[in-house]
């Protein structure tokens, strides 16, 4: 059993438990309102290598749209996705449309929670400067976590300096390239951004909270005369990496709807 002060994995698996059950005596309770299966249900078989094994010699990143991360009963979604990660041996992570405000009070406590599941955990931020008169809820934004021995190899961190909150990066120096004969060794290094791109096209009118609606107002007060999020957003994300791809590769962890090139 993990604990550092009042938190333990037993904690966090019996809160679970009880919220279950007040799930299912819910659903007892209103068994009329229930619709049934039509299909039989079919069995879920995982595709590709299995996350239970690892190879020593890799390095795991695990990248998804996680629609929204709730902060209420004292972080727990936050808490077993943590857990769900380091179970699965995860080396670090993109999350993309966090729906949360990212505070620097939101952002420490959950760094906070993310160092009781790894010895060395680094996370980096980004959400939408539009205010917002809500606690925690804000669509769109990004998060990079980075665990253990690639923490000491990340040389620099980022975020969409626009403020629109579209993405983070982080910067990993791996091991000198070469066979050691040069006076300066080359260090292969790479950019791994996590990035969140609004899917509604420039014409569409969404809803007045959305990302793309966020992104529309700031870009207006800055001067655009007729902002179109989607399609600023393709251009300027490359272009801030693509001039340094001939000595640096760029990973790319955006939802399969962004069209980044």
């Amino acid at each position: 059993m993990r604990a550092t002060g009042n938190i333990t994995e037993t904690t966090l698996d019996e809160e679970i438990s009880k919220l279950l059950d007040s799930h299912d005596e819910e659903v007892t309770n209103n068994g009329d309102n229930i619709q049934t299966t039509l299909d039989d249900e079919r069995e879920n078989i995982p595709y590709g290598d299995s996350h239970l094994t690892k190879d020593p010699d890799h390095d795991r990143w695990y990248i998804q749209n996680v629609n929204g991360i709730n902060p209420e009963i004292n972080w727990m979604e936050w808490r077993t996705q943590m857990k769900i990660l380091h179970e699965a041996q995860v080396d670090g992570f993109s999350f993309t449309e966090t729906n949360l405000v990212w505070t620097p009070e939101q952002t420490q406590k959950a760094r906070t929670l993310g160092r009781y599941w790894f010895k060395q955990f680094r996370l980096n931020t980004s959400s939408s400067n539009d205010p917002t008169t809500r606690k925690s809820y804000q669509p769109g934004g990004t998060c990079t976590g980075i665990m253990n021995k690639l923490t000491g190899r990340i040389t620099k961190q980022g975020i969409d300096p626009s403020g629109l909150g579209r993405w983070t990066y982080s910067c990993l120096e791996g091991k000198p390239l070469g066979d050691g004969s040069e006076n300066t060794p080359r260090h292969r290094k790479i950019n791994i951004i996590s990035a969140y791109l609004v899917s509604q096209n420039d014409s569409s009118t969404p809803g007045h909270d959305t990302a793309f609606m966020q992104q529309k107002r700031l870009l207006t007060l800055r001067g655009e005369k007729n902002p179109k999020p989607r399609k600023q957003s393709s251009w300027t994300l490359p272009s801030k990496f693509n001039r340094c791809r001939t000595k640096i590769r760029t990973s790319y962890c955006a939802p399969m709807q962004t069209q980044i090139f």
